[in-house]
């Protein structure tokens, strides 16, 4: 089985190194207008054996060259170029250089999977991303486990959200978790709003449907109505328990961040429900990374 890869890593490394190669991506994602204007003045003839000419001959020739608006793909070559030329070690290029490998579901939603492998510290690898995020950590089966959801603004040119099932044993100390096995994973399904505060409304921009997962995410392109507006981006999302004593686990401490029993939608941020061992949740201005 194929496995949704991290939040973090996901975008957080499409925009790694820019600095490293000097690029500016803000400005690969706009259109670069040259205007050349061309004047020529021919003098009037000094000789008197032909007709005078009492006024110039001006001629202006204008020539426009509008370079095209570069694509996605021509955005992630842009990243490919930077990480190549970057200061990263070659395992970390060649970890990066996985990430820009996404695929796409039968609706078009960008997806990102990767190996089962221990989740590295990934500080250095941000840039270009505002997201908003939520942990929740609780105990179950005699393991500490971690349930991390991020949404927001990955690179320039990316919106979506992501949910980490991740874990690690109750004895150790450190705060580094690993991906929950085979097993373990959970089955996730996620939508995911843009709400414009400017104009007050919320648009839809993707679903993606049920799947066991250890991590679960899905991007489109797109960018925010407002600078850094983390609460434009609402997630919808479900998940589902292998019982309920996971569930009741994982209630508690979710409770305590904010979330509050009830109608969980778009319009309604904040909320979630039970269903059988499944929970669903709407998502919107809580931000642990606040």
């Amino acid at each position: 089985m194929k496995n949704p890869l991290t939040p973090t890593l996901t975008a957080l490394l499409l925009a790694v190194t820019l600095t490293a190669c000097g690029a500016d991506p803000a400005a690969a994602t706009q259109a670069a207008t040259t205007t050349t204007e061309i004047t020529t003045t021919t003098a009037a003839p000094t000789t008197t054996e032909a007709p005078a000419m009492t006024e110039d001959a001006t001629t202006t020739t204008r020539a426009t060259t509008t370079a095209q608006r570069l694509t996605t793909t021509d955005i992630f070559q842009q990243y490919r170029d930077e990480i190549n030329c970057s200061n990263m070690t070659a395992q970390e290029k060649k970890e990066a250089l996985k990430l820009l490998e996404y695929q796409e579901d039968s609706n078009g939603v960008m997806y990102f999977e990767s190996e089962r492998t221990p989740w590295p510290p990934r500080a250095n690898y941000f840039s270009q991303l505002v997201y908003a995020a939520v942990r929740v950590k609780f105990q179950y089966g005699g393991q500490d486990w971690l349930i991390q959801m991020w949404k927001g603004r990955y690179t320039l040119i990316l919106l979506g959200g992501e949910i980490a099932v991740l874990k690690k044993p109750i004895e150790q100390a450190a705060e580094h978790y690993w991906p929950a096995t085979e097993s373990e994973e959970l089955s996730i399904s996620m939508d995911i709003y843009q709400h414009n505060f400017l104009t007050k409304r919320t648009k839809h921009l993707f679903s993606r449907s049920t799947n066991s997962a250890w991590w679960f995410n899905g991007l489109v392109p797109g960018s925010f109505h407002e600078y850094n507006k983390k609460g434009e981006i609402i997630m919808v999302a479900t998940i589902t328990f292998p019982n309920q004593e996971m569930l009741k686990a994982f209630e508690e401490p979710f409770r305590k961040i904010g979330f509050k029993r009830g109608t969980p939608g778009p319009a309604n941020p904040e909320r979630y429900a039970i269903n059988g061992n499944s929970l669903t949740f709407s998502w919107q201005h809580i931000d642990q990374d606040a």
